[in-house]
């Protein structure tokens, strides 16, 4: 522990709930224009909602936390807050809840590592000018996104040949879009590979945890677990989809209508046409 004798009257498991418990349950507020964190019993007693029912500050002058209604409400309504807008891991780990699919954007997220293939030899040393050998990022379904455009650079990057790196050292902003159809192929390819290999990982189906939720109790921890894991892996899942639609395209000219493409898709489908 950092302060003396703090061991004796708190065990590190307890201090772990305590920092669970107040920084789920705390208040960020400005009391005379200085930041503030502070616990408010019953105001923090409100259920999430992202429509809530009632705005919050501190006054100054009455020198009191207010909470008050920003609509009319009705005898008996349950009366909710704002956890603010967050991905289903934060909520499941500050909050112990998740919420369903589709009722906010980018609800589900997914921590995605992935290394260069080729860890030694000339070629590898001259791309660690421009890249690391690994790369991490919290990806979504949204694949317009600037975490998955810093993705796809570092793919072309860490899968150029030397005639394509000399490219990219001219022009070093080229790698944020396809260099030319060899070198994307070879992107898509690698990241399907990676995200195919990380659901591969988890014990069960997607389609065994959507069963097993059907049959969970609702609002349990469980249920709460398996959504959030469910999410997790339609992320991995559309990933995958991504590239070999966009390996159809690039290899086989295939043409897609504009409803099946999704995640914001359209735009680099357009430019993938255009290639050679």
């Amino acid at each position: 522990m950092a302060l003396d004798g703090f061991k004796e009257f708190c065990s590190w498991g307890e201090f772990m709930w305590l920092r669970s418990i107040i920084g789920s349950r705390n208040f960020g507020i400005s009391i005379k224009n200085k930041k503030q964190a502070a616990m408010v019993p019953l105001s923090d007693m409100l259920n999430h909602s992202m429509k809530p029912d009632v705005n919050w500050h501190f006054n100054n002058t009455t020198d009191a936390f207010v909470m008050e209604s920003n609509k009319a409400l009705s005898s008996n309504q349950e009366i909710s807050d704002s956890y603010g807008s967050k991905c289903n891991s934060r909520y499941l780990l500050y909050y112990g809840f998740a919420l369903h699919d589709g009722s906010e954007k980018d609800r589900n997220t997914i921590m995605f590592e992935i290394s260069q293939q080729i860890l030694k030899g000339r070629l590898y040393a001259e791309k660690l000018h421009f890249i690391r050998s690994q790369f991490k990022c919290t990806l979504t379904n949204n694949f317009s996104s600037v975490e998955f455009n810093n993705l796809m650079r570092f793919l072309r990057i860490s899968n150029a040949n030397k005639k394509e790196l000399e490219i990219i050292k001219e022009k070093l902003n080229i790698a944020l879009n396809p260099i030319n159809k060899r070198n994307e192929c070879a992107a898509l390819s690698y990241m399907a590979l990676h995200a195919t290999r990380e659901l591969n990982k988890y014990p069960l189906s997607i389609h065994q945890n959507k069963a097993n939720l059907r049959r969970l109790k609702s609002y349990s921890n469980a249920s709460f677990a398996t959504k959030l894991v469910i999410g997790e892996k339609e992320i991995l899942k559309n990933i995958i989809q991504f590239s070999k639609m966009s390996l159809e395209v690039l290899l086989f000219k295939r043409r897609f209508s504009p409803r099946k493409l999704k995640n914001n898709m359209k735009g680099y489908i357009l430019l993938l046409n255009d290639m050679e």
